[in-house]
């Protein structure tokens, strides 16, 4: 296989991943860029390729890589990450005309995966450049006396008599909800909101301008104050990832009661629009009274539906803004809520011990009053670094 043809496929892989770098993992863009400088280096200085068995050593540390980042393989993030390591590291194996084949196959599939992301003018044309040179390398494959120009030549004749062929298509092949391929839907692809937390992700959501939904409201509208929208409430923290941990439902569990309503002259009545999430949980004001679609509350007053919201959902929901909830927390909960590993972050402790000894000092609210409606997600063991990522994170309601 000469040089130029390994070159022109070493073009068409770095166009077709280089829209990507913006959102993938930086460790999986800095590995495929050194996977095709070496492939790179080793078609100019004629060195040998790399075994099969530091190939298969890479595919399976980069795999491993990709379930440690997204915690599956599955949905767009991680499919998409997989597909572009995948296509790089078929690269170093580029021996034969079928290898070629295949890795020219990858590029025009993974050209698709780019309007996951952005369907915009601009991206549109990009892309064609990028057809364009893919099909001319797959030219210089199939005949490679021709030489570069009349090859290009040949590969903008090729594009234009598919245009035809597409518009027809455009115009007479049926629409249907949903990709054909049966994709996974992302939760933060979809809403900007995810049922974990990181560092990384937490910064995203705070560039995000995705809507997560739309309410109107029957009569009266709540002050901006009173505007406590629950959706997932994160206890669990691993070192990096806050989680929701297990569900429960009052009434089914002993972790806490369902709330009191002692207010009826402030219930509000709404309807909710809200984008696909791919989770259970629904945004609904405190304190949910009833809802009109099938759904259950947890013990941490997460609405929860019976099935994955993966498309828009509308419902209706009452909710009472002065109601007792947690008046008496259970032992069990409150555990949860204050619980500290052995080996925590030595700041973190510090700033614990100033809430608690802060909290003992000031005066004791009455049993009659409100209790605690929020729980405080405090258990987890927080990484040396962890905790100064997460305080030069800004926050915002």
């Amino acid at each position: 296989m000469n040089k130029p043809l390994i070159y022109g496929l070493l073009l068409s892989i770095l166009m077709v991943i280089a829209p990507h770098a913006g959102h993938l993992p930086l460790w999986v863009s800095a590995l495929c860029s050194a996977l095709l400088l070496w492939r790179a280096w080793l078609t100019y200085s004629g060195d040998p390729l790399p075994k099969r068995w530091l190939l298969l050593l890479l595919t399976f540390a980069g795999t491993a890589g990709i379930i440690i980042e997204f915690r599956t393989l599955f949905g767009r993030e991680a499919g998409v990450t997989l597909l572009m390591l995948l296509a790089a590291l078929k690269l170093m194996e580029l021996r034969a005309a079928r290898d070629a084949m295949v890795v020219i196959y990858l590029a025009c599939f993974i050209i698709i995966t780019n309007f996951f992301y952005s369907q915009s003018i601009p991206t549109a044309l990009y892309l064609l450049v990028t057809l364009m040179v893919i099909v001319t390398a797959w030219i210089h494959l199939q005949a490679q006396s021709i030489a570069l120009k009349p090859r290009l030549r040949i590969a903008a004749i090729l594009l234009m008599q598919a245009i035809p062929l597409m518009l027809i298509l455009f115009v007479l092949f049926p629409r249907v909800e949903g990709p054909l391929w049966g994709l996974p839907q992302d939760a933060f692809a979809s809403s900007g909101l995810d049922e974990e937390m990181s560092p990384g992700s937490l910064s995203r959501l705070s560039l995000s301008d995705a809507v997560a939904f739309r309410v109107s409201y029957a009569g009266k509208v709540p002050s901006r104050n009173q505007m406590y929208w629950r959706g997932p409430v994160l206890w669990e923290f691993d070192g990096r990832t806050w989680t929701p941990g297990k569900v429960g439902t009052p009434g089914k569990t002993t972790l806490t009661k369902t709330p009191e309503f002692t207010g009826l002259d402030q219930q509000i009545d709404y309807a909710v629009t809200i984008e696909p999430h791919n989770k259970k949980w629904l945004f609904v004001l405190d304190m949910p009274d009833n809802i009109s679609v099938p759904a259950t509350l947890s013990y941490d007053f997460r609405m929860l539906s019976k099935e994955p919201v993966n498309k828009r959902l509308r419902y209706t929901a009452r909710s009472n803004l002065v109601y007792r909830a947690n008046v008496q927390e259970a032992a069990r909960q409150i555990q949860r809520a204050l619980e500290l590993p052995k080996q925590f972050n030595p700041r973190a402790q510090q700033l614990a011990a100033g809430w608690r000894s802060q909290a003992e000092a000031a005066p004791q609210p009455s049993p009659e009053g409100r209790g605690s409606d929020r729980p405080s997600p405090h258990r987890g063991e927080v990484g040396r670094g962890e905790w100064e990522r997460w305080q030069s994170i800004p926050c915002g309601n």
